[in-house]
Order: C-alpha cells, then structure tokens, then sequence
C-alpha cells in the first residue's frame, strides 16, 4: 500500500482528493497548514512514497509571491536530508512556474496544474509511483 500525505489548506478538497486516492488502495495522511505538514512528516516520514502539496498553501487566491509557501515548506521539510518521498506540487499559477533550481535534493519535483479531475489526478499519481524514487548526491 503506497502512503500520501496531502498539504491542501482546504479541508474540502483534500477530503475529495484523500477518497478518489484511497479508492486507488492508497493510504492518505492529511495536513491543513505548514506546521501541521511538517508534523505529520516527522511523524511519518519513514512510511511516505509521496507528498502532495499545494504551491499555495496558506495565501489568498489574490496574492502571488515569487517562491511559493509550498516550495518553501518542501525546502524546510529537506533541511535534516533529502526526502525520501516523492513531490507532486499542485497550482493554479502555471503562468508563473514553481522554480525548481533551488529545490535541489528532492527526490522528485512534478506540477500538476489545477483544476485537474480525478482521472488526471490518479493517472498522474500512478505515473509518480511506478518510477524508482531518483537518488540525488547533494
């Protein structure tokens, strides 16, 4: 059984997304904000083929800043050494690409650009999880 752990700060659509991945046989964690993200990560780090996150987590639709908090909060994440799960980062701002040169060390960076149904979302899920996670010399 793979393990999920999806940062989406909105409680609806992690609830949406948790049972379309968990009709897959997937088991999903769930984390509304930063610190709860990082708490569940500590807590379950070891058992996690894949984190799920939201570029935007914790900002209003209206603001867009340089560097996501999403990004941000995978950088932090990385901080006591790569991570062992993969990342599929999720946005609504493909205008304005998510830099992946400073997320270096990350087992796997893909964006998912929203909206996305739950055929994509599971097509792009599985895809994820059948590659090996990439080993990175940081």
């Amino acid at each position: 059984m793979k393990h999920v752990v999806l940062i989406v700060d909105s409680p609806e659509i992690c609830q949406v997304m948790s049972q379309v991945l968990e009709n897959e046989g997937m088991r999903c964690i769930y984390a509304h904000s930063s610190e709860d993200a990082a708490e569940r990560y500590r807590a379950y780090k070891d058992e996690l083929d894949l984190i799920i996150i939201d570029d935007a987590l914790g900002r209003s639709e209206s603001v867009r800043s340089e560097e996501g908090e999403g990004a941000k909060l995978i950088l932090r994440l990385s901080d006591s050494g790569p991570l062992k799960a993969r990342v599929l980062f999720t946005t609504g701002w493909l205008a304005d690409p998510i830099s992946t040169s400073e997320l270096k060390g990350i087992s796997c960076n893909i964006v998912l650009g929203k909206p996305f149904d739950a055929e994509t979302l599971v097509r792009v899920v599985t895809s994820i999880l059948e590659k090996p996670v990439p080993h990175f010399i940081v």
